[in-house]
C-alpha cells in the first residue's frame, strides 16, 4: 500500500467525482425557464421519476443557478392511485407539464430538454444524429420503467386528495408565509435549495 501522502484524501476523490457528474456532457441549460416543479412518491413507486430527482436534478441545478427548483416527495401507500407530475413555469409566465409518470429517468430527462433545452439541446440533438451516438447515457434502455403500463388517466396529487379529502391531513404541509420550501419524506420542511447541487434534504448529491 502506498504512503498515506501519496494517496488522495476520500474527501476528494468524491468531490472530484461529483464534480465530473454535475459537469458531464451535455451540459443541461433550460432555456427560459423560470420555474420548475416536482410531485412524487418518496418511496414504493415513481421509480424513474425518483432516480431523475437523485441523478439528473443536480445537474439540471448546476447549470441553471438562478432557476427555482421545488420537489414535493410524498408518501403514498399501495392503495393510492396518483402520478408523478412535472411542471415547467417559464419567464413569459406560460406554464407546461411534462408527463413523467412511469417513464425512465432518462426519458423523462429527454422529453424536460425538448421542452426547454433551447438551441444548445437542438445543436447536441443534430451532432448525435451525425455521429450515430444516443442523446444522453442509457437512452437505448427504453422509455417505461419496467413491469410498468404507462397511464396517463392518473390523477396528480392534487387531484388525487380533492377526491378524496380525508387523505389530506397525511399529506398537508405547512410552510412558514412567505417562504417557498421543498419538503422532506418526514413530513417537515426542508431548507430552500440554495446549494448550486441541491434538489432537496432527501435527495443527496451523487457519489
Amino acid at each position: 500500500m502506498p504512503p498515506r501522502s501519496e494517496t488522495l484524501p476520500a474527501g476528494v476523490i468524491r468531490l472530484t467525482n461529483l464534480l465530473a457528474h454535475l459537469n458531464s456532457t451535455p451540459r443541461l441549460t433550460l432555456s427560459d425557464v423560470k420555474r420548475l416543479r416536482l410531485s412524487l412518491a418518496s418511496q414504493n413507486d415513481h421509480f424513474g421519476a425518483r432516480h431523475f430527482v437523485k441523478e439528473n436534478l443536480p445537474q439540471i441545478r448546476w447549470a441553471n443557478p438562478n432557476l427555482d427548483i421545488e420537489v414535493r416527495r410524498e408518501k403514498k401507500t399501495k392503495s393510492e392511485q396518483w402520478k408523478a407530475e412535472m411542471e415547467l413555469e417559464f419567464n413569459d409566465g406560460n406554464v407546461q407539464k411534462v408527463d413523467i409518470n412511469d417513464k425512465r429517468s432518462t426519458t423523462i430527462l429527454k422529453e424536460l430538454m425538448d421542452t426547454a433545452g433551447g438551441d444548445p439541446w437542438k445543436r447536441h440533438v443534430i451532432q448525435c444524429e451525425k455521429t450515430g451516438q444516443p442523446l444522453l447515457p442509457g437512452e437505448e434502455l427504453g422509455t417505461e420503467v419496467k413491469g410498468k403500463s404507462h397511464s396517463s388517466k392518473l390523477p396528480t396529487l392534487e387531484e388525487y386528495l380533492a377526491k378524496h379529502p380525508e387523505k389530506k391531513a397525511e399529506h398537508v404541509r405547512k410552510q412558514p408565509a412567505g417562504k417557498k420550501l421543498s419538503t422532506s419524506t418526514n413530513g417537515k420542511p426542508s431548507p430552500p435549495l440554495s446549494s448550486p447541487f441541491a434538489t432537496s434534504t432527501s435527495a443527496a448529491p451523487p457519489n
